[in-house]
């Protein structure tokens, strides 16, 4: 008998590639998706956004995001609305949903000291 099993983790390049072409490809025709694609990649490269994968089978099924304001000593986040996987490895990471965006994502919060000493 086969089992599935689901993980998170902080997302290699590679995991960030996959997820986004992924998400790419269900926006067919909206060239915004491969813009913010680079972007994302680009400021987790530069640990200006830290994003988590959720993994089902080794595949990228959903992600989350936070957002570091170190002059603040604040961390935001944001994940999909519509994925469960996403807002459950954002629960998992420690942060505490905060609100709503105005498209009904949800965002959430963590100060900086806490998330670095989770």
């Amino acid at each position: 008998m086969e089992t599935s099993e689901f993980t998170y983790k902080e997302a290699s390049s590679q995991d960030l590639e996959r997820r986004w072409d992924i998400n790419i490809a269900n926006n067919p025709g909206d060239n915004r998706w491969a813009a913010w694609k680079k972007v994302v990649i680009s400021e987790n490269q530069n640990n200006i956004l830290q994003t988590f994968v959720v993994l089902h089978d080794n595949e990228p099924i959903g992600e989350g995001t936070l957002i570091f304001l170190p002059q603040n000593n604040e961390i935001y986040g944001g994940c999909d609305k519509d994925n469960v996987a996403s807002y459950m490895i954002m629960v998992k990471i420690g942060v505490k949903q905060e609100g709503f965006e105005e498209n009904g994502a949800p965002v959430f919060f963590i100060d900086y000291e806490t998330y670095r000493n989770r």
